[in-house]
């Protein structure tokens, strides 16, 4: 077998700030590591992300209420243990950043200049650094500390010794065209978002959800993934930058107003306490129900009216993010930048909230494969609160390095493969190797573009459980167009995208598949899941986890309750 083959202690999926912070912390106790980037470093959901970051370190804040604010704006449906965990090492993880060289707002006095996240109840949003300076700092600090990073690293299987052990993976290096092999002796899966099964998405192109394609071929345990939040306000024209995040209400200030078609502040009608300010689970839908019902703006999105904000409230603005102040100027003109007028925005996709289950020390139910970041579950419950992602990342990131790290320690060095773990390569290697050289009539962006229509449609802002099941059934017809008709287009050898999104369909619809089956399973309304058919939460019954695993090469779909051992909703609420 003709396969380059590499070795280390930790193999790292994934090179957003969930991997690096992994990559950084797992060098630091002394493994040796590898991490695998699907793109470019800095990249991936990281990088184009708002810039925020939840912590309590405000004089009115205490852990224990970021631990409410989390558990109130996730319905209750969060893993407690998850966000105690969370919230209690926030404030050092996030502030260790400065230390890496960082550089966040501070105030005259020194103090952290802090702003509300949407659903938060305190000022606990530090900013100042973009998440792509924070990736880059983050990765040279990690290859400082001996790390291998390999860009254009497309990972297409987890690979299991005979006893299920998670012990590598195989990738496609796609700026060579070869085909790679990586050994090691524990492996983070850090993959970040799925949002490109969307027709409208914030997400970058490697967003295709390959994490969770990958967990579930080794039998990982799936939580929630039913959970896709959107973010209420995004571009919408023009059409090539249409879904690229514009934030939501408290990026413009104090005083924003999302108008309809008809001048009305519509969001007094799904909230009438926070209106504009509502958690992103409700204002997304509000937007979305109004815009489907006629009432939209003239390229399909509603009005946010910031004229009567000061422009130094803005999180879009010179003095803060400089580029995206640029892009709205580039984009939508000075007039609209500046709050001089309405802009048009609409709801994407942003955030799988459910993903792969973990413990509070980022295990999984697979021995040897642990998950951090987007990739995993059940942090944020049914909705996840402005600034709490870039915050997950750090204190995720780093819990998953150093036990990754001590897994490898406590283990052999990792060897030559196995017989049976070979055999996996070679199977591998021809069949991603046979779909690059056998053209065919069907290109895959095709499939992509028609599972993308499918979601946005039927698995998005606004669920019904008869269109949920057409779904499915679209899914199943596509897999079979995929295996028989798909083909690569393109022979060259590198850099041939033919040959990525060909790989990428076939997650895609694993991952759109299970999904769509969760939300089905889940009979009832909360946070960014919305069924028309069960509109309302349903306390009595579901207070539950959606579990989708892989038991004997058939896809179950089930429920467990779940972690609610630190607070009772009466508790959290009574605190409020």
């Amino acid at each position: 077998m003709n396969v380059e083959i590499h070795h280390s202690d930790v193999l790292i999926i994934g090179a957003g700030g969930a991997g690096l912070r992994a990559a950084l912390e797992a060098a630091r106790q002394g493994a040796g590591v590898t991490v695998l980037s699907k793109g470019p470093v800095p990249g991936g959901a990281t990088s184009v992300s708002g810039g925020v970051m939840q912590a309590a370190v405000g004089p009115d804040d205490s852990p224990d209420q970021h631990f409410r604010d989390t558990v109130i704006g996730g319905r209750f449906l969060n893993n407690q243990t998850l966000v105690r965990t969370f919230v209690d090492n926030a404030p050092q993880k996030v502030l260790d950043l400065e230390r890496y060289g960082c550089a966040f707002d501070r105030k005259s006095d020194g103090s952290l200049d802090l702003r509300m996240p949407s659903g938060a109840t305190r000022k606990r949003g530090i900013e100042g650094e973009v998440n792509s300076n924070i990736q880059k700092i983050l990765a040279q600090r990690t290859l400082e500390c001996g790390t291998m990073i390999r860009e254009f690293m497309m990972v297409t299987r987890l690979l299991q010794d005979g006893a299920g052990r998670v012990c590598g993976a195989t990738a496609i290096d796609f700026a060579k065209g070869t085909f790679v092999a990586f050994i090691a002796n524990a492996i983070v899966l850090a993959t970040g978002a799925a949002g490109q099964l969307y027709a409208v998405t914030a997400c970058p192109r490697s967003s295709t959800g390959d994490g969770i394609a990958l967990a579930r071929r080794v039998g990982a345990r799936l939580l929630n993934l039913e959970m896709m939040q959107f973010i209420p306000l995004a571009y919408a024209y023009p059409e090539f930058i249409k879904g690229f995040t514009l934030g939501e209400a408290p990026n413009y200030g104090h005083n924003t107003r999302f108008l309809n078609s008809k001048g009305e502040r519509y969001m007094l009608k799904y909230d009438p306490k926070s209106a504009e300010y509502a958690t992103r689970d409700v204002a997304a839908r509000g937007s979305y129900i109004e815009i489907q019902e006629g009432r939209g703006s003239p390229h399909g999105g509603i009005w946010v009216d910031a004229t009567a904000n000061d422009r130094m409230d803005g999180l879009y603005q010179p003095h803060k993010l400089a580029d995206r102040h640029q892009m709205i100027v580039d984009f939508y003109g000075p007039a609209k930048a500046n709050f001089d007028e309405p802009f048009e925005a609409t709801p994407s996709a942003l955030f799988l909230i459910g993903g792969v289950e973990i413990s509070p020390d980022c295990r999984t139910n697979v021995p040897g494969l642990f998950a951090a970041g987007e990739v995993s579950a059940n942090l944020h419950g049914a909705n996840r609160l402005g600034a709490n992602a870039l915050t997950e990342i750090q204190v995720f990131g780093s819990i998953a390095g150093v036990n990754a790290a001590e897994e490898s320690r406590n283990r052999p060095p990792a060897a030559s493969p196995s017989d049976v773990v070979r055999q996996q390569i070679s199977e591998e290697r021809t069949s991603v190797l046979r779909l690059r050289d056998q053209p065919r009539k069907r290109r895959a962006c095709h499939v992509k573009h028609e599972i993308q229509r499918i979601m946005w449609e039927r698995v998005g802002v606004v669920r019904e459980g008869r269109k949920l099941q057409t779904a499915l059934d679209d899914f199943r017809r596509l897999r079979e167009i995929a295996q028989d008709e798909v083909g690569v287009a393109s022979q060259a050898i590198r850099y041939n995208y033919d040959w990525v999104e060909a790989l990428e369909i076939y997650k895609m619809l694993d991952v759109a598949e299970l999904m769509a089956a969760a939300a089905l399973c889940r009979t009832e309304s909360r946070g960014a899941h919305y069924r028309t058919d069960f509109p309302i939460e349903d306390d009595a019954n579901w207070i539950r986890e959606t579990v989708v695993q892989d038991i004997a090469g058939k896809l179950t779909v089930t429920s467990q309750p779940v972690n609610t051992s630190i607070m009772s909703r009466a508790e959290l609420q009574s605190n409020q």
